[in-house]
């Protein structure tokens, strides 16, 4: 499922999900703000589909992964957050649903050392 690109409805989207993260006392670029924005675009993802501008979900990769801290420990430990997040499974099987990409299987693979 794909929806038309629409920059100023991602731009809102984002500052949403920002607002959302603040709301829950993350602070600004701690691991449990980063795994929280991610956890949104997933979420929102898997309820709206993917902008149009991706072909694919494994397209979509080259915009998620930048989107954690760029260390890789601290990115590991993001990842850790969001797969123990109790939101993740549903959102992982819809992803899976929506675009046979096994998200859990991705992540899980990203952080083994």
């Amino acid at each position: 499922m794909f929806r038309t690109l629409d920059i100023e409805l991602v731009h809102s989207e984002n500052i949403e999900y920002y607002g959302i993260a603040e709301e829950k006392g993350y602070a600004i670029f701690s691991d449990q703000w980063f795994a929280e924005l991610q956890l949104l675009k997933l979420e929102g993802i898997s309820k709206q589909g993917l902008w149009s501008c991706y072909s694919s979900f494994q397209d979509y990769l080259c915009d998620f992964y930048p989107n954690f801290e760029w260390r890789r420990d601290a990115m590991c430990r993001q990842i850790r957050l969001m797969l123990n997040d109790p939101r993740f499974p549903s959102i992982a099987s819809k992803i899976q649903e929506l675009f046979s990409f096994d998200l859990k299987v991705e992540l899980e693979g990203n952080i083994k050392e």
